[in-house]
């Protein structure tokens, strides 16, 4: 029988050892959670890493400081306590003791937990007592705790598929997990403006036409980039698809007016309902060919930005056409707008490589940058 023992106790110590290199990695991964509030996204970083305790949620305590959420944090690191407070409630934690005590003298709980350096506290609480929802998004390559002040926010499922690519950069950066080497390009063809001569172009990126299809395309072509841009919105954009605006502003992309008539009337409808949409005042500029002097001038008179591209395309370019176009460029800055088009899905992940490849510098347009002279 002793040999038999043995067998199993080899075998035993077998799986133990197997189990013992596995599991690490798999509890390293589980311990890695977003955070988000309303509709931005954090990296991974321990200032704002939410972390479970017993199974509880807990958030860094610094994540507790943001007009958007209405209350903010104050510490006293000789008590070893922590205040969070608004304008009518405070809760405060003694790290030391474990106590919760509220405003009105009231014991409430869980504790807040310390660990690595960090005060933590129970999300749960938190929220409930200052009126805050807050949501766990399954999702890939972690989950994301998502803390939420309002109503007007992207729903989970969009906000968790909107940041998907980020997501997957923060992560990878967090795990060190290196990228791959991108492949070498291929020689330009003779016609091709040689790279050597494009370093220090300023492009600004700007889209009209929003198409709620193909505008959803644009957005992931951009952020798989890591390029933003500006989106100019009519009134009846803003109107239908409001959704389609908030993810414009939480992808960190700027919101403009785009103008048909170039009237102040048509101006202030579209402001309105993107603000109503976004809580975001627009305060740039563009608008159709036929009314860029009436619009030009209506923006000048109400301090408002007006903005008319150096280069426009619509339905019919291409590739080559747009770059031999480009490297035709009278000075060190452009503005470079495209209709959200069949034929700009298409072809934009090629334009955004281009842009990389000759090393231009691409911006978004925003109230402080200077307006670029359209060339007709």
């Amino acid at each position: 029988m002793k040999p038999m023992k043995t067998k199993i106790l080899a075998s035993v110590l077998a799986l133990a050892l197997a189990l013992a290199i596995v599991l690490p990695a798999a509890r390293a991964t589980e311990d890695v959670l977003f955070s988000g509030l309303n509709n931005k996204l954090f990296p991974l970083q321990k200032e704002t890493m939410p972390r479970y305790f017993s199974g509880v949620i807990y958030m860094p305590y610094t994540f507790f400081s943001s007009d958007d959420l209405g209350i903010y944090f104050a510490s006293n690191s000789s008590e070893d306590t922590v205040l969070i407070y608004s304008s009518t409630k405070r809760l405060m934690f003694d790290v030391r003791t474990g106590a919760v005590t509220d405003h009105e003298g009231n014991q409430l709980s869980p504790s807040a937990k310390k660990a690595d350096g960090i005060v933590y506290v129970p999300l749960w609480l938190v929220c409930s007592f200052f009126g805050l929802e807050y949501s766990v998004i399954t999702a890939e390559p972690a989950d994301i705790i998502r803390v939420k002040s309002g109503s007007n926010v992207l729903n989970d499922r969009t906000f968790a598929s909107f940041y998907k690519p980020t997501m997957q950069s923060y992560y990878d950066e967090y795990m060190g997990i290196a990228q791959p080497t991108p492949a070498t390009p291929s020689s330009p063809a003779p016609t091709e403006t040689p790279p050597e001569t494009y370093p220090g172009v300023t492009l600004f990126l700007g889209f009209f036409a929003l198409d709620p299809v193909r505008t959803e395309a644009v957005l992931q072509q951009l952020s798989s980039a890591r390029y933003r841009a500006c989106f100019f919105a009519t009134a009846e954009d803003a109107r239908q698809n409001g959704d389609l605006l908030r993810r414009i502003a939480a992808g960190g992309h700027t919101i403009g007016v785009w103008l048909k008539e170039g009237t102040f009337e048509e101006y202030e409808e579209a402001a309105r309902l993107i603000f109503e949409a976004v809580k975001i005042e627009p305060l740039i500029v563009s608008s159709e060919q036929a009314s860029r002097e009436a619009a030009a001038a209506m923006a000048q008179e109400n301090k408002l930005i007006y903005w008319s591209p150096t280069r426009r395309y619509e339905k019919d370019f291409t590739l080559p056409g747009f770059t031999s176009q480009l490297s035709t460029r009278t000075g060190t800055r452009e503005s470079v707008f495209f209709a959200c088009s069949e034929k700009t899905v298409s072809l934009l992940s090629s334009i955004l490589s281009y842009l990389r490849t000759r090393e231009y510098t691409v911006r978004r347009i925003t109230e402080t940058s200077a307006p670029t002279v359209s060339v007709g």
